[in-house]
């Protein structure tokens, strides 16, 4: 073999083992899910709660199944399916034979249902390894939460500094050092979480102890969630108290660097710790009504198109997007509906007249009631307003005659897109193919006349402008 193949073949060998590095193995038998695939999940990252599809697991007709999933590092996956969210903490490299749960599907009335949440649940996984994490994980959170009930009384209500040691010093005992850094890491910020009963997180020591002066653990939910308990708001709890009386000037400021410099001079943060801090709450201060919302999106901008290091930039665009999604102005979600006949169409075809799209539920009263409300507008205005009307299931031909407007289905990604989450719900278009107005007043408590009132404004300014 020449030196220049040998060194190939070394290379392919490397290359090849940095890729299988970088993944794990699903696989298991589960003949209820025959035929059925299912994307697997994760947070990009826990501000934005954005998902990114890892990879898939398809059943064979005999249920059985293997699928690579792609990771960047160890995370929490989920999956979700019929009732449920299935979760796992996997790490690169590793084969893991799943259990899956009994199948369970929704019910009519839970699919139904807008509010529906599904039940989360832990994969099992068969022949599990005693240093498997989700194993040292599930032991240390058994022991926790006796160890959290036994002394509740005297870490949350009492405070009480020896109480917290003891149980520290018991779950350290029992869970000694390991050679795995991300349960050390879990460990550290679950026992920082009973620390958090004292002072409430308050305390500049313990912040900059466990936040601003780590590296943020985007993928660690023992970080995640204890980051959350003490920053949800944290702009809102600043302005108002006597904390900080000049977090409300920068936040409405709009200069995304001049708060992060403001907070890490005060504080003495690291960057890293500054910028996540507020980008959490930017996020929460642009629905708390007290900050200026166009203050707020300028920020976001500023940190996406800005020296950011890209994986803050990342979040920024996510937030960005979360927020200004559907608001006045923005594009129309990519939806197709389906006409009784068949025939899909999109909204877009409607440009030059309003579009009023109503969710609604024929078999719900107050549902009924409303179409009854819109059949008079509808007929009124049908030269300039276009009624879309989306039924929660079918429509009976008899049924469909009794309400001006054209009755169309869309699927669950469809009423997702439109964050359909109770019915009725509606959303006007205006004639430029835009959101009007999302939520749209209902047709009894004032869409007539908001759309009338549009009607006699584009009348004035076309005698205005002499057309």
């Amino acid at each position: 073999m020449s030196k220049t193949v040998y060194l190939l073949c070394i290379l392919i060998s490397l290359f090849a083992g940095k890729v299988l590095a970088q993944s794990a193995t699903l696989k298991g038998r589960a003949p209820e899910y025959a035929g059925m695939e299912l994307p697997v999940f994760r947070y990009v990252d826990f501000i934005s709660e954005e998902k990114a599809e890892l990879g898939r697991i398809r059943f064979q007709q005999n249920g059985s199944f293997s699928a690579v999933i792609k990771l960047p590092s160890t995370m929490v996956c989920f999956a979700e399916f019929d009732v449920y969210q299935a979760s796992l903490y996997m790490e690169a490299g590793k084969t893991y034979e799943l259990q899956f749960p009994p199948r369970q599907q929704k019910s009519e009335a839970q699919k139904r249902n807008p509010f529906f949440n599904p039940m989360p649940v832990w994969f099992l996984i068969v022949n599990q390894q005693p240093d498997d994490l989700n194993l040292l994980i599930k032991n240390f959170e058994t022991e926790f939460r006796r160890l959290e009930d036994k002394y509740f009384y005297d870490i949350y209500e009492k405070r009480l500094k020896s109480s917290l040691q003891l149980v520290q010093n018991e779950l350290l005992q029992k869970f000694p050092k390991t050679e795995n850094r991300y349960f050390e890491e879990y460990k550290k910020y679950r026992l920082a979480n009973l620390e958090f009963a004292l002072h409430q997180g308050r305390s500049a020591e313990y912040v900059s102890k466990y936040f601003g002066n780590v590296k943020p653990m985007m993928e660690l939910p023992a970080y995640t969630n204890l980051f959350n308990q003490i920053f949800t708001n944290y702009f809102s709890f600043l302005g108002n108290s006597l904390h900080d009386q000049k977090i409300t000037t920068l936040v409405n400021s709009g200069d995304v660097n001049t708060l992060e410099n403001y907070l890490a001079e005060k504080n003495g943060w690291t960057p890293e710790a500054c910028r996540v801090i507020i980008l959490r709450s930017l996020k929460d201060a642009y629905y708390s009504g007290q900050f200026s919302k166009q203050a707020i999106i300028g920020s976001l901008k500023q940190a996406c198109e800005g020296n950011w290091p890209d994986m803050y930039k990342q979040i920024a665009r996510n937030i960005l997007q979360k927020i200004s999604y559907l608001i006045p102005g923005s594009e129309l979600p990519r939806v197709s509906f389906v006409r009784a006949d068949g025939q899909s169409f999109s909204l877009e075809q409607f440009k030059g007249k309003f579009v009023y799209l109503h969710f609604t539920d024929l078999q719900n009263p107050v549902c009924r009631q409303h179409l009854e409300a819109l059949n008079p507008i509808a007929e009124q205005l049908k030269n300039n307003l276009v009624v879309v009307l989306v039924n929660e299931g079918k429509v009976a031909a008899t049924e469909a005659t009794k309400y001006n407007g054209t009755f169309v289905t869309t699927d669950e990604k469809g009423k997702a897109a439109w964050k359909v989450k109770t019915f009725p719900t509606s959303y006007l278009i205006g004639r430029d193919g835009k959101i009007l107005q999302s939520p749209a007043l209902n047709p009894m408590n004032g869409i007539d006349s908001q759309l009338r009132s549009l009607l006699e404004k584009e009348r004035i300014e076309k005698l205005r402008s002499g057309k």
